[in-house]
């Protein structure tokens, strides 16, 4: 029997609480480098909260922490792997404390860590965060899934205030070698983690793009009447609830024309048929591709000029070429023009990439550091500026930023039509990504 959710005002031994559990992590955990910080509503003085300490923890590598789960249970707590997070290592203390592992680059300890921050400067908002939480206790005492997603709309305005404040990096301790060494297995699993990455980054933070919770699958929707913008990904449905799942998600998405994109890992392994008897079509498919970087050298010799996006007016050209192609001509208004400038600075998870001819946007790229690989994304040339080796000077420009950034793993999702490119350079095939669409009555 579920007991009450319980509200109460804060209390200064929550700190003293937080540092004793801090010192036996640090024991349990000594053969690590690692980083602990108190996070949540106990880490906030004057706010009301659950009487449980959450500890944010940062590594370079979370699967190393799955040969220190006997440490850890060994104090008490529980394993739960994931828990609904991708590359989340998830332990919990019942009753008093629940710790959240994550790598030093994943955008949630950014985003927790501003959080608090934001609301440590704020007291009227912790005012406010504080009367919506005892509001939802007692309107659902028993339902801590009712309770959560009732903070979800206030959390993402704080999210979004705390991003556009301009906070500089507040997790400063980058750790050194990534991975060297992966199995076929390893790949596909950081591929796909790091393309879940890439098509969540923004969403959390920008208030015309939102990501609506669901425990097995991930959901993205915009303003945007466009599926490049409205998808579905990540899904891990049993085979008996995958029918009425497909349905629940459908439902999500009125009037709204969306894409689903079925990966290696997605469950059932027969997904698709569901897809298709709820009327979704086949689109098409793009092949996940790998590169050891180990023996990449860049051979580019481009007068191209590239440069990071670090400014709205820089990040408006690289939407630019977007639209040339046929893309959506209200991105940037709609979307891009939205997002905070921090989430795209240097030492970041996600940087872009415009490569100017003459002082005209002609290609642009996008890499996205996370899962211990380099995944590459939106390689796209302009189509005046196309057969003159943008298209390949931008490759090399990202795998070379790749590797000087200590990675030895670069992955792409690549069309058919791209793929003989790709192999040219050296990448080779590991999976496929289905993408899968549906008539939705406007």
């Amino acid at each position: 029997m579920s007991l009450p959710i319980q509200i109460l005002p804060y209390q200064s031994s929550w700190k003293v609480s937080y540092e004793q559990e801090m010192l036996n992590l640090l024991q349990a955990l000594s053969d690590l480098q690692i980083f602990f910080y108190h996070i949540g509503s106990t880490s906030i003085p004057g706010c009301f909260a659950k009487p449980v300490i959450d500890i944010l923890a940062v590594t370079s590598d979370v699967t190393c922490l799955d040969a220190f789960a006997k440490n850890l249970e060994n104090l008490g707590y529980e394993t739960l792997g994931e828990y609904g997070m991708k590359q989340r290592r998830y332990f919990r203390k019942q009753g008093s404390v629940h710790l959240h592992i994550f790598e030093d680059s994943d955008p949630e300890v950014e985003r927790h860590l501003r959080f608090c921050s934001y609301l440590r400067l704020h007291p009227e908002e912790v005012a406010n965060y504080s009367q919506l939480k005892k509001k939802l206790a007692e309107q659902f005492p028993l339902d801590i899934m009712q309770y959560c997603l009732g903070k979800d709309s206030y959390i993402k305005k704080i999210d979004i205030c705390a991003a556009n404040a301009g906070f500089g990096k507040l997790h400063l301790h980058k750790h050194g070698g990534k991975k060297k060494h992966w199995t076929q297995k390893e790949i596909v699993k950081a591929m796909t983690v790091n393309m879940h990455l890439q098509m969540t980054y923004f969403a959390k933070c920008t208030p015309t793009w939102e990501i609506l919770f669901q425990p097995d699958v991930t959901v993205v929707r915009s303003q945007i009447l466009d599926d490049t913008f409205n998808y579905v990904v990540s899904a891990l449905f049993s085979e008996k609830t995958a029918q009425k799942r497909v349905q629940e998600i459908v439902s999500l998405y009125p009037k709204i024309p969306f894409s689903w994109w079925v990966g290696p890992l997605d469950t059932p392994t027969n997904l698709e048929e569901f897809l298709l008897q709820e009327g979704f079509s086949y689109k098409e498919e793009n092949i996940g591709m790998y590169l050891d970087l180990t023996s990449f050298t860049s051979a580019s010799s481009s007068n191209l000029t590239f440069t990071q996006v670090l400014t709205k007016k820089l990040l408006q050209d690289f939407c630019s070429v977007f639209v040339s192609i046929g893309g959506n001509p209200e991105t940037y208004e709609k979307l891009y023009s939205k997002i905070p400038t921090s989430l795209y600075q240097e030492g970041y998870s996600l940087e872009m990439y415009i490569g100017y001819a003459n002082g005209v946007p002609a290609v642009t790229g996008m890499l996205v550091l996370h899962a211990g690989c380099a995944g590459i994304y939106y390689v796209m040339t302009h189509p005046q500026m196309r057969n003159q080796g943008h298209g390949s000077a931008m490759m090399q420009h990202l795998l070379q930023r790749a590797k000087d950034l200590g990675y030895f793993l670069a992955t792409l999702q690549a069309s058919h039509e791209g793929k003989n490119l790709h192999t040219r350079l050296g990448f080779q095939e590991a999976c496929l990504f289905k993408e899968y669409a549906i008539i939705q009555k406007l």
